[in-house]
């Protein structure tokens, strides 16, 4: 239906183009204007008749449209924006009763024989069609309730790596060294290093902002830079590492938090009506996640970056 109603839509369109039946006429246009002065014109000698009769009324406006040079669609088309725009402001003031009905008869009979009439009235009955269509997706109403129900488990048991790291962390912090470690001296020739890992972004009073600090009051001529790939868990990057290592080439290393759910800021206070903010993951029992927290909110937003000196 809505694709049929579609194609005569535009069938009609195209009929009613030379017509003039989609031209809206505007009272500044000269033609226009001339139109209206001719028309009211005519409206006026046909009051003034003795005995005005409906056939007067068509000839007087006829020959009123017909001195305007323009086609016969265009003069229909201006005829009916003159009755819609100008025609009763045009009347005499002191018009009959009789005149005024007549009247009234008179100038439908003249639309109704006219194409360009005919045309738009057939379009207004499809666009009153198109906006009274069905809707696609009617409402069939709500589903009706099962004859039987079970009841559902809304909380679900998910495992937690993160749990199961704090039971390995205790089990390795009773482990003990079977022998020292033996230290390295230190490499006679440069250059060396103060490794920085998971240096993140900056902060004030950070790991970064000390040692910086203490690398701009007695080691001026010391540099800082960062690892180009940012990415803690390069294998070439941990090769370098044990590589500067074994020669006795770095000094000191420095591990920062490896993520920002250790943030302090998680656990400042929230003024009620304002937007949550991150809620704390960690507690000191619970370095590895406190308990209940699904596995994706103890995953971090983290820049690991590590830092050079």
């Amino acid at each position: 239906m809505r694709i049929q109603l579609r194609q005569d839509i535009i069938a009609l369109r195209a009929e009613g183009k030379p017509e003039y039946a989609w031209w809206y006429p505007q009272d500044d246009d000269p033609l226009v204007q001339c139109a209206n002065h001719a028309l009211c014109a005519a409206l006026h000698e046909w009051t003034c008749m003795a005995h005005p009769t409906e056939v007067d009324f068509h000839n007087l406006m006829f020959g009123a449209l017909f001195t305007l040079e323009t086609e016969d669609p265009q003069r229909c088309r201006l005829f009916m924006h003159w009755v819609e725009t100008h025609m009763y402001d045009d009347c005499p003031s002191d018009m009959d009763p009789d005149p005024a009905i007549l009247l009234e008869q008179a100038y439908v009979s003249m639309l109704e024989d006219l194409p360009t009439w005919q045309i738009r009235q057939k379009m207004k009955v499809l666009t009153d069609r198109w906006m009274h269509l069905p809707s696609d997706y009617p409402d069939f109403g709500a589903p009706p309730l099962p004859a039987t129900s079970r009841p559902y488990d809304r909380a679900h048991c998910i495992p937690s790596e993160y749990q199961m790291m704090a039971r390995a962390e205790k089990s390795r912090q009773r482990w003990t060294f079977c022998t020292r470690p033996s230290l390295r001296p230190a490499s006679k020739e440069g250059p060396y290093y103060i490794v920085h890992l998971y240096s993140g972004r900056r902060r004030d009073y950070d790991f970064q902002y000390w040692m910086e600090k203490y690398l701009n009051e007695h080691h001026p001529q010391l540099r800082g830079c960062v690892y180009h790939s940012m990415n803690i868990h390069s294998p070439p990057l941990w090769n370098h590492l044990l590589d500067y290592a074994r020669a006795g080439r770095l000094l000191a290393l420095l591990l920062g938090p490896p993520c920002e759910t250790w943030s302090a800021a998680r656990c400042h206070s929230l003024p009620e009506g304002q937007r949550r903010g991150p809620r704390p993951l960690r507690t000191a029992a619970e370095l590895c996640g406190v308990c209940h927290s699904a596995p994706w909110r103890n995953f971090c937003n983290s820049v690991l970056g590590i830092a050079f000196f």
